[in-house]
């Protein structure tokens, strides 16, 4: 083979390592067919939002607490909402909703408190004692009023949030500005009796209570008297007896205002209850007396509370059932045999087995998102038997997959590549449904644990990374659908084929005219003595031509490391001299293969260690120069 036709060759060769290992380079991997095996990180899931149908009946639930006046209720269900799972970048909605009916139902609850305090006073006849409840409840209620305006916006940005009917969130905001409204008036209404007032008579009313201590439902007997405020006893007159501010009974007093009544007492469950009198004037009365309330006198109650213990409960998953053990137990033996359990807006009788023991499997519905749900138990109100309610919370969530996949590090453009994978948990393998979203094409496989995806990069892909999402669906409901994302190198090969012809095509035009004109020259006997390629062809020993011709690809990458080319007017040495410094520790590389190149032209003999020594120096810098 010719010097130039070797040069060619080397030159061609060159160019397509170092396009090839620079693809592999941006690949981020050198050359291998072996396909990497991904695995899911369990954090990277999509997040799910929870189902309007829940969302909507908590919602509801906390409103209707609230329109209703019972205000503990209302922050209890607002517990269970912020318990719930809800995705990151709703929780502010959420949290701003919460925050808000939270604050609204404290204010209204002030502010009934305050009003049903004054009107007891008012009902007493001291008014004047009233006047400042009512004033720190006109302020309340108008901090509760503007309140009210920002949660008419929180409840819009729920409802378009989560997908909730509008009309029916709209509703319930309205009926709670009707209660706020009726509080309004309920004030302007106090005030008004106030005013009445100042003008009436004084009454007075004393009571006794027999016995101290009695069973919840038992029977006492209250004593008392009725006079006005010169001491004279007003007969005839109708008064009311409250246990615990509601009324039991009433009756008529006698000569001298003295009367007498026995009470029944319901089944309440409390150590002591509030017993007092109160004279409400009526007819002609209203105009001359005011209204009277007896000294309050406490009674002590007894009743049996039973107990309640439920064994630990780790998890529930969605789609499955779950069982709930406990023990309901007493002082004397228990009157009932049931108990009541309430689970994800569903409840349910379960009868009491042998000494108060109960099991009960409950089912966790499907479509239920991750978070803690409240489990309750409740016990009945039986006579001198207390009721009893505890909640629990029972953490639902899913399990996370293994998902395997073999993903090519690159694909040809053009050319089917195959995507395969597998998805278990613990060994178990079910029906999945996998879809690949790569390069704007969407591929889907239905299959039992293992799947296989056939891929096909179009032509008009260039090289370069493309990325991946590929969605596991579970046909299971306790499993966690999964997503995770990638990049693929892509290789078109048109790409990479159009820098190799057109490197090529340049080098073997410049070398066939470079060739003409060294035959040229030499026809006429003018070849220039600095030329070494001649020269060194010309000289070199019988069997060392390998050894000149691997001098000059080193010159080649030396160049293409330098950016400083070997003209023929310079000497081997020079060269050295010129690109030793730019080449910094594979200088010594070029060094050795310098003078080893210089021996086999110039000189008669050369050592096996020296022709050894020259192909290693060599391989060192073509390493080096691949790395750079």
């Amino acid at each position: 083979m010719k010097p130039s036709a070797k040069r060619l060759s080397a030159i061609i060769m060159t160019v397509m390592v170092i396009v090839f290992l620079s693809l592999s380079l941006l690949a981020g991997l050198w050359p291998t067919m072996t396909p990497t095996v991904r695995h899911v990180d369990p954090k990277a899931e999509a997040e799910q939002l929870p189902s309007t149908n829940f969302v909507m009946v908590l919602f509801s639930g906390a409103f209707d607490s609230l329109i209703g006046g019972d205000y503990n209720a209302t922050y209890e269900k607002l517990k269970i909402l912020g318990a719930a799972y809800i995705p990151e970048k709703y929780k502010f909605i959420v949290e701003r909703f919460s925050r808000l009916l939270n604050d609204t139902s404290k204010l209204l609850n002030d502010v009934e408190d305050l009003l049903d305090r004054a009107e007891a006073l008012i009902d007493l006849g001291k008014g004047e004692n009233a006047k400042p409840l009512l004033q720190e409840a006109s302020v309340k209620l108008a901090t509760a009023n503007i309140t009210y305006t920002e949660l008419r916006s929180a409840c819009e940005e729920l409802a378009k949030s989560f997908r909730l009917p509008l009309s029916e969130v709209r509703e319930k905001v309205e009926q709670l500005g009707k209660v706020i409204e009726g509080l309004y008036a309920r004030l302007i209404q106090l005030l008004q009796a106030i005013d009445k007032q100042r003008t009436l008579e004084d009454s007075f009313l004393t009571i006794e209570v027999k016995p101290m201590e009695v069973w919840t439902g038992g029977i006492i007997e209250v004593k008392g008297r009725l006079y006005g405020a010169n001491g004279r006893g007003l007969a005839g007159r109708n008064v009311q007896l409250y246990i615990d501010g509601a009324k039991l009974a009433e009756n008529v007093t006698l000569e001298e205002g003295l009367f007498e009544v026995q009470i029944h007492l319901p089944y309440i469950y409390k150590s002591r209850v509030a017993v007092q009198a109160r004279f409400t004037p009526q007819g002609l009365d209203s105009q001359t007396y005011k209204p009277a309330a007896s000294n309050i006198v406490q009674v002590s109650l007894s009743y049996i509370e039973p107990r309640l213990t439920v064994e630990p409960i780790e998890a529930a998953l969605p789609g499955k059932t779950f069982t709930v053990k406990g023990l309901v137990e007493a002082e004397e033996p228990l009157p009932y045999n049931y108990v009541k359990v309430s689970w994800t807006l569903h409840s349910l009788t379960v009868n009491l087995q042998g000494g108060g023991h109960f099991n009960v499997t409950l089912y966790t519905p499907e479509d239920v998102a991750e978070g803690n749900y409240p489990l309750t138990v409740e016990t009945p109100a039986w006579k001198v038997y207390a009721p009893l309610r505890k909640t629990f919370y029972v953490k639902v969530q899913r399990l996370s997959l293994s998902v395997q996949a073999c993903l090519p590090f690159t694909v040809l453009a053009g050319f089917p590549s195959t995507l395969n994978g597998k998805v278990f948990y613990e060994g178990e393998q079910f029906n999945v449904t996998v879809k690949l979203v790569f390069i704007g094409q969407t591929y889907t496989a239905s299959s039992r644990g293992e799947f296989s995806l056939n891929l096909l990069v179009p032509l008009t892909v260039l090289t370069g990374y493309q990325t991946y999402e590929i969605h596991v669906s579970p046909s299971l409901p306790w499993y966690k659908s999964v997503t995770f994302k990638g990049s693929i190198f892509v290789v078109n090969p048109f790409t990479v084929m159009f820098p190799f012809g057109f490197v090529s095509f340049l080098a073997f035009r410049f070398l066939k005219g470079k060739s003409k004109l060294e035959a040229v020259a030499e026809a006429s006997g003018t070849v220039e003595s600095e030329s070494l390629v001649s020269e060194g062809w010309r000289f070199a020993p019988s069997g060392l031509e390998w050894l000149v011709d691997l001098y000059w690809q080193a010159v080649v990458l030396v160049a293409g490391l330098t950016d400083v080319e070997m003209k023929p007017s310079i000497t081997m040495r020079e060269y050295l001299a010129a690109v030793k410094p730019k080449l910094g520790d594979i200088g010594v590389c070029f060094e050795v293969l310098t003078a080893a190149a210089e021996k086999a032209l110039y000189s008669k003999t050369i050592s096996a260690k020296e022709l050894e020594s020259a192909k290693k120096e060599f391989e060192e810098l073509r390493l080096a120069s691949v790395k750079v």
